[in-house]
Parts: C-alpha cells; structure tokens; sequence
C-alpha cells in the first residue's frame, strides 16, 4: 500500500501527505472496489508507520495528527462469528485419540527419554509426537478465533 500510495501522491512526497489526500486516496480504493475492512486494515500500518517516521524524526510530528485524523472506512458487512460448538470440538479430539493416540503419562517419559538418548527408535513414539504437534496448532487456532467457514450446502 505504501508503494501504491506514494505513487499516487506523486510529485509530493510521502512524508508530506496531507490527510485530505490521504482520504482521497481512501476513496478512490473504496470506488475501485476494495473491501472497507481491508483499507482499515492499511490505514492502522500506515498510521503505525508515520508514527515511526515521526519517532525517527523523518517526517514533522504536525503530519502525524492529520493522517490519524483520516477516517477508518464504514465496514458494511455483518460478518456473525460462527465458532465451532462443543460437541464439534469433542468429536474432532475422538478422532485425534483414534489416529493418532499419545502414549499414557506414566510411559510418555520414560520413551521419549529413551528415544532422546538413543536407545528406541523414533517409530515408537512417532503417533505421540505428532499427536503432541496437532494439539499445539489446534489449541492456537481455536484460541486464536478460529472460526467455520459459510456451510457448503448453503452455497
């Protein structure tokens, strides 16, 4: 967005962008088809990165409120969060224990020791590790908001 908008505001310089151009160029996008919570998305970088230059005393400190002046664009979609239910979350852990069962907590330990020193091959507790890696990701994405994708058989 920086290289796009620089080229836009061309001849004047980036450091020097005056929020009505700044909105302009918002507008422009907007026009163009750009979705509203993408360019917001942009607006907060750019904020982030004037407040940088101005940290860094490249562009003056009085440019810095007019670009945090600039609008964030209405985002006009009602997008409702569709987290993944209970029961949804419980079966896809059955399915985890299934495939990829982890080695009992009195015996995970003592083989993954074992394979660490060099005295079991790793086949032995390779449904384990793998199994340790899935719960990892998974905890992170569900923490992170994962969320269901719109039901195919609505599409």
């Amino acid at each position: 967005m920086l290289a796009e908008l620089d080229t836009w505001c061309a001849p004047q310089p980036l450091g020097d962008l005056a929020a009505n151009g700044l909105r302009a160029f918002v507008a422009t996008k907007l026009a163009a088809g750009h979705h509203a919570s993408t360019l917001t998305r942009q607006l907060k970088m750019l904020r982030a990165y004037y407040r940088r230059l101005c940290d860094a005393g490249q562009v003056h400190r009085e440019h810095l409120p007019r670009v945090r002046s600039v609008e964030l664009p209405l985002d006009t979609t009602l997008s409702v969060p569709r987290p993944y239910t209970p029961e949804q979350v419980a079966e896809l852990w059955r399915l985890l224990d299934e495939h990829w069962p982890k080695l009992p907590p009195e015996q995970e330990w003592r083989w993954v020791g074992r394979w660490r020193d060099g005295r079991s091959p790793y086949s032995r507790i390779r449904a384990h590790a793998i199994r340790c890696q899935l719960d990892a990701i998974i905890a992170l994405a569900l923490h992170c908001g994962l969320r269901k994708v719109g039901d195919p058989a609505a599409r």
